[in-house]
């Protein structure tokens, strides 16, 4: 028994492997437009489901079929989302860093099988060199260097003068 469970185990992680389970990284920055890909079309498929796992919560996006395509209102992207059935492709406008998640596009084939692809999407927000409280803190440093300044120039061609007469 001992010896047979090396050969199951590969053979499972071959077949999940093999078997569509791996997931696409794809990275963003706040405010780009998104383009979820498959990187194979099938030929025969019947309907296109793609939904969204955001934190812990799970969204339907769309579905798309032979009578069009039906999207979600309830998603707080959804009217930014459009779907592109030359590839397949999902396309996000505009996105946010809270719509990183996992994004699933299931397809049912005619003969009744599917195939699913994910992607995992990451928004990133790009790093700027200084936050609003740091500007704002250097920037009354510069006030008061500027006053200190001024107050020693004053006092210094004050005593000059005091000197003079």
């Amino acid at each position: 028994m001992k010896g047979a469970l090396g050969p199951l185990l590969l053979s499972l992680l071959l077949l999940l492997e093999a078997g569509g389970c791996q997931e696409v990284e794809v990275k963003a920055a706040v405010g780009e437009t998104v383009q979820l890909q498959p990187k194979t079309r099938p030929s025969s498929w019947v309907a296109i489901n793609w939904k969204v796992k955001l934190h812990s919560e799970h969204y339907w996006i769309l579905r798309h079929d032979q009578n069009g395509t039906l999207t979600s209102p309830f998603l707080p992207f959804a009217g930014r989302v459009s779907f592109h059935p030359g590839n397949l492709s999902l396309q996000i406008n505009s996105v946010t860093e809270k719509e990183s998640g996992l994004y699933s596009m299931d397809v049912k084939l005619r003969d009744g099988s599917g195939i699913t692809s994910n992607f995992q999407l990451f928004v990133l927000v790009p790093a700027s060199s200084l936050s609003y409280c740091q500007a704002k803190g250097l920037v009354l440093l510069l006030v008061l260097g500027v006053l200190i300044t001024g107050t020693m120039v004053v006092h210094i061609v004050a005593s000059k003068q005091a000197k003079r007469d």
